[in-house]
């Protein structure tokens, strides 16, 4: 199975949300191939279907200052952050393609950060009756998707070196026992003297290669790399 590959970089989660959609259409007419949309956004709280604004910590005004914007969008799951210092992967596939079944879908997205973390020797967990992967019992990534005609959109958020100030101003996933963490903290060690033999820093541009190699082999997909400018 062929797909694109779309490296949006920093991008405005609206912005990124409307691409998500028109891809979701045409991959839907069979008029492109499955695209998986890798990005970065400015500071931004999505509430998903069944979330709620109660899961905000702090008032309007804090999180305002803060740079903070506030959706309500048509995924699966309650209430998350996204913002620099994540790798984000919305994969805009036709499950058809990959056995028709949502929950497989988000164990597959879960494999794949398993799989990214194991290369940095970090142990990446799930949880039962929790989606996303867990370290040390912290939560590393968060996982919602939306699916339209078997076609999903929203994906992953995989913390990389992220600010806890933003996380503490939720519940993430609308728990309050949710502890957040980070490949870096995961790491124990500063970003320019790392362990590692294939990267020399943590990268994002570096990451996302690591990243798209974890979806070929949990997906079975080879990349057709496009950039979009």
């Amino acid at each position: 199975m062929i797909i694109d590959v779309i490296d949006l970089g920093a991008v405005d989660y609206e912005q990124a949300y409307k691409f998500q959609r028109q891809r979701n259409d045409l991959c839907k007419k069979d008029a492109v191939p499955d695209t998986l949309i890798l990005c970065q956004h400015p500071p931004v709280f999505t509430i998903g279907r069944g979330g709620s604004e109660e899961n905000i910590n702090v008032d309007e005004q804090v999180y305002n200052e803060k740079g903070v914007t506030v959706y309500h969008i048509d995924r699966g799951g309650d209430i998350t952050y996204h913002g620099p210092g994540q790798l984000i992967a919305y994969p805009i596939f036709n499950l058809k393609n990959y056995g028709q079944d949502i929950h497989l879908f988000l164990r597959n997205l879960e494999q794949v950060v398993i799989d990214f973390l194991a290369g940095f020797g970090v142990q990446g967990r799930r949880e039962e009756g929790r989606t996303g992967v867990w370290v040390n019992g912290a939560k590393i990534s968060s996982i919602g998707v939306g699916v339209s005609s078997w076609v999903s959109y929203h994906g992953l958020a995989l913390n990389i070196d992220c600010e806890d100030e933003y996380f503490s101003m939720i519940n993430p996933c609308g728990f309050k026992d949710i502890k957040m963490t980070s490949l870096l903290k995961e790491l124990s060690v500063k970003k320019d003297n790392l362990p590692l033999d294939h990267i020399e820093t943590l990268d994002i541009d570096d990451l996302k290669k690591i990243l798209v190699r974890c979806f070929e082999q949990v997906f079975n997909v080879t990349p057709c790399p496009e950039k979009v400018g």
